[in-house]
């Protein structure tokens, strides 16, 4: 996790309302992450469904006592006209699970 991602900043977040200050070592992508806690050189703070894709027989996860929450935003290119696709995919987002979502 770079300290630029939106990841690192909610982890980052979560210690200082702890009162930790955590030894960073090192950040980096989820798989070598979880590699990194496979060979006993830490630990990691990732979400859960990267740990399952990314899994090593050896290594566990355990979930927090309370999940944060991590904002999602739907990202596409300005055009004069979105593609049919696209507006399709917005409308099916904007209707199913989503508030106030425009297209």
């Amino acid at each position: 996790m770079k300290p630029y991602t939106s990841i690192y900043q909610l982890c980052t977040e979560l210690f200082e309302a702890a009162g930790v200050t955590p030894e960073i070592i090192r950040t980096s992508r989820m798989e070598s992450i979880i590699s990194a806690v496979s060979v006993k050189e830490g630990i990691g703070l990732l979400p859960e469904k990267n740990f399952h894709l990314f899994q090593h027989t050896n290594t566990v996860s355990v979930p927090l006592k309370e999940s944060p929450l991590l904002s999602i935003v739907v990202a596409y290119k300005k055009e004069s006209s979105p593609s049919i696709s696209t507006h399709k995919f917005l409308k099916y987002l904007n209707t199913s699970i989503c508030n106030n979502l425009t297209s």
